[in-house]
């Protein structure tokens, strides 16, 4: 019995001690911090970023499958596609 009554007591007493802390930080007003401020300004600009780098990428493939080798070879007016700094530069024969 005594322990029953011991261990009621300990948890009515922390019990009330976090009651008490949680009406207490209740009053306090919340002060927006770093995150509050620019959170979703800052996740917004994250994802512009890697959706504009992926359509980037994304249409920079494209254009390479396209002029692909086998393409290249099937057309006689283009005769070389160079890559120079990731832009791609089609070269026509001279005269053709």
């Amino acid at each position: 019995v005594f322990f029953l009554v011991r261990s009621s007591l300990v948890f009515w007493l922390l019990s009330r001690g976090t009651q008490w802390i949680a009406a207490r930080q209740s009053h306090h007003k919340h002060v927006p911090d770093f995150h509050d401020k620019y959170g979703n300004i800052i996740l917004l600009g994250g994802s512009l970023f890697c959706v504009s780098i992926w359509g980037y990428v994304s249409t920079v493939w494209l254009v390479l499958s396209l002029v692909s080798g086998a393409y290249i070879r099937k057309t006689p007016k283009i005769r070389t596609a160079l890559i120079k700094s990731g832009h791609l530069v089609i070269v026509q024969p001279k005269g053709g």
